[in-house]
């Protein structure tokens, strides 16, 4: 598990490191609205993708017990099911986005793009995205064993080459055509490379293929899928529609704003998912068993550890956000109001510390809840957002997101501890509220201290403002939470896989 989290990590920061530089080129060479045609025609196809029904979730849910117990014959047959129902959803994908082609234009308001220009990219993006269907499938075989760290070497090699390729070829002045291109090629070239390592590392694959899964099996995991789907198709509507409000309730170019914002929070998102996937497994192992003491007690502990994320990402974001963007990444043209950087920080928060409450509600196979929860949240974010997008503008539709990801929360929580809310969730809910308080008290000291550290600007003075705030954050929580027995256990934990290492 920590091999999974250091290699899931170190490609993050990878991907955010080349990222930017490549964001940058995009932006300055090409234009917002060419970022901004990027950001809608992403989401487009991102929607389109809910065909997909989730049934991967359900499958690795399975997976679980299965390599545990080394059942080979269920994992083929597991894999086999995964394979046909991919199959099919490429070409459902493909129909869908061919049925959108003639009017993808119409998403794009006041753009001085050619309409052919805007097909061609659209129907590259849906080949991309029809042809990881086809190749990618096996991958979750590997995280589901948690060997995730595999599957980050390949995914982190091609994506910062796919960044360079961006860099280079747009940085030249040649189209963004080529580029995407290009991508398309390195993506497929590592799809490949993984599947021929599941071919080769799990041989029973295709001595079992022809070996079918029981019908009650099947009949349970179309049973989670049916739930997984409506939780899938929320957070689609969630985390994709608000390029397409902006598109719609401002223009494109707003979308090349967003994006850029955007691109910052999910910096900061991606990594929180990279350690959330690289727990999960294990948490899966522990979830399997019958002690509910000692699921509880993961669950704070994992809390306890998001909150550390959660605390110094937002202090992060909220301090260090307006000089990155105006100093050292874009130009002050490109300067975000103080509401949107309140904004993003706050959804930064309460997205990261929500996310302990997300893995157990899905290793526990709770599907049912987590669709009304899903579904919940969407409704409120597409609501809130419509409503707010032409009164605030982008900082509209982040109140939106930020309002969704709460009401997620609570509902989860409310959930999780169903059969004894008054004991279990209430003790939960106190760390929670320790939590918020001690953020609260640490931001304008945080504030203070790295405005006095950056108020010359430059590189340096903006490394040397963000470490001061990460130190401060974390040096702040060591002396309030010291004599917690949650950072004791970690802490020996911690130890505990040091020992193991050196062994």
């Amino acid at each position: 598990m920590v091999r999974n989290s250091f290699f899931g990590l170190f490609s993050q920061v990878l991907f955010i490191i080349v990222g930017f530089f490549s964001q940058r080129v995009l932006f300055l060479q090409a234009g917002r609205e060419l970022v901004g045609m990027n950001s809608v025609i992403s989401n487009i196809l991102a929607i389109l993708s809910v065909s997909e029904l989730g049934i991967s979730t359900a499958v690795v849910f399975h997976l679980y017990q299965a390599l545990s117990h080394k059942k080979e014959s269920e994992i083929a047959t597991l894999m086999q099911l995964y394979r046909r129902a991919y199959f099919m959803f490429a070409f459902v994908i493909t129909i869908l986005g061919l049925a959108i082609l003639p009017f993808v234009h119409v998403f794009l308001k006041h753009n001085h793009f050619s309409l052919s220009y805007i097909r061609l990219v659209y129907g590259m993006w849906l080949f991309r995205t029809v042809l990881s269907y086809l190749l990618s499938y096996k991958r979750s075989l590997i995280i589901a064993d948690q060997k995730e760290y595999m599957v980050c070497m390949v995914t982190t090699a091609a994506g910062v080459l796919n960044y360079v390729l961006m860099i280079v070829i747009v940085g030249m002045g040649f189209d963004y055509v080529l580029a995407l291109g290009a991508n398309i090629f390195v993506e497929a070239a590592g799809n490949i490379g993984l599947s021929y390592y599941v071919d080769r590392a799990y041989p029973f694959l295709k001595e079992r293929k022809k070996e079918s899964l029981p019908q009650t099996v099947v009949r349970r995991i179309f049973a989670d899928v049916k739930n997984i789907f409506a939780v899938r198709l929320s957070a689609k509507l969630l985390t994709c529609t608000d390029s397409l409000i902006i598109s719609g309730a401002i223009d494109v170019a707003a979308v090349g704003a967003y994006a850029n914002y955007s691109l910052i929070i999910q910096s900061i998102i991606n990594m929180v998912m990279a350690l959330s996937n690289a727990v999960q497994p294990g948490m899966g192992a522990l979830f399997t068993e019958h002690d509910r003491q000692k699921k509880d007690r993961a669950l704070r502990l994992l809390t306890f550890v998001f909150y550390f994320v959660a605390v110094t990402a937002a202090m992060g974001l909220y301090t260090m956000m307006k000089p990155f963007i105006c100093d050292l990444w874009l130009n002050e043209q490109s300067l975000p109001d103080h509401t949107v950087i309140v904004c993003c920080a706050l959804n930064c928060f309460v997205y990261t510390i929500g996310q302990p409450l997300v893995i157990v509600m899905h290793v526990s196979g709770r599907f049912e809840k987590e669709r009304v929860t899903a579904m919940a949240g969407a409704v409120v974010n597409l609501l809130m957002s419509l409503g707010l997008v032409r009164i605030y503008g982008i900082a509209g539709v982040l109140a939106g997101t930020g309002c969704a990801y709460l009401l997620q929360l609570m509902l989860r929580l409310w959930y999780f501890f169903e059969d004894d809310r008054r004991k279990r969730c209430g003790r939960y809910a106190l760390d929670l509220a320790e939590y918020v308080l001690s953020a609260m008290v640490q931001l304008p000291i945080a504030v203070n201290i790295t405005e006095c550290v950056y108020h010359t600007g430059g590189f340096l003075r903006f490394l040397l403002a963000g470490g001061c705030c990460v130190c401060f954050s974390v040096g702040v929580n060591l002396v309030l939470f010291g004599r917690s027995e949650r950072l004791a256990e970690v802490m020996r934990m911690i130890k505990g896989l040091i020992n193991r290492k050196s062994v």
